[in-house]
């Protein structure tokens, strides 16, 4: 039997596209979703064997090859729970607002992931960012400070594991704890709705950001993302 992920029924909408998981089976089902969506693209995490079954998928090329990352979401993690109180519970570290997402914000978070070297795709619209933010209320975070955005996280649950997506800091607020601070944050609501484990995905030559998430816990996969336009 593959041990290759894949799952009709469990999927994880993000605002980039569908995560498919855990199912084993001989040919590729039809679950493409339906138009009005608006999901651009289907995504697959593989281990690193040959497979026949992921033939309608095309693997990421070399020099944009994706890295999964998981930790496991320990509930003994005291030190880093309570960090992540701490952050919940204060309204303003310094001179930078931690807030949710809200309607309106959209242009301004896809000029900052511009900015920040983000590919901007098509699920990155205001109804879908909207969207994202309503499946997981509490998980769309945005920091700003007098300059305006200073960095973005969100996190999102399909019931049976957690990602991450877009954690980005502006040049300048780097290495001062700001990333950490809203992982964390993520983290410990993730984990207080039931959560074990979080994976997130970093491009494979993001060598920052492959130190940052390893200092904050993470571990690297064993698996190969695949990813097919819808």
């Amino acid at each position: 039997m593959s041990r290759q992920f894949i799952s009709s029924a469990t999927r994880l909408r993000s605002s980039a596209g569908f995560s498919l998981s855990h199912s084993a089976f001989g040919t590729m089902p039809n679950i493409a979703p339906p138009s009005s969506r608006r999901m651009p693209s289907l995504k697959i995490s593989t281990w690193k064997r040959p497979t026949r079954t992921t033939r309608q998928y095309e693997r990421e090329s070399s020099d944009e090859q994706f890295i999964c990352e998981e930790r496991v979401m320990k509930s003994g993690a005291t030190r880093r729970g309570n960090a992540a109180k701490r952050a919940e519970t204060s309204a303003k570290n310094g001179e930078v607002d931690v807030r949710e997402f809200r309607a309106g914000d959209g242009a301004a978070i896809r000029a900052f992931w511009e900015a920040s070297g983000i590919r901007i795709r098509p699920g990155d619209d205001d109804r879908s960012l909207a969207a994202f933010a309503e499946r997981n209320p509490g998980l769309f975070l945005l920091a700003l400070d007098d300059q305006g955005l200073a960095a973005t996280a969100l996190g999102g649950w399909d019931g049976r594991r957690g990602w991450l997506y877009h954690v980005a800091v502006r040049a300048d607020e780097r290495r001062h704890g700001l990333g950490a601070r809203l992982v964390r944050v993520i983290e410990q609501r993730l984990r207080e709705r039931g959560c074990p484990k979080v994976n997130l995905i970093v491009w494979n030559d993001n060598a920052a950001a492959m130190e940052f998430w390893e200092a904050n816990g993470y571990t690297r996969a064993t698996t190969v993302e695949f990813e097919k336009e819808l």
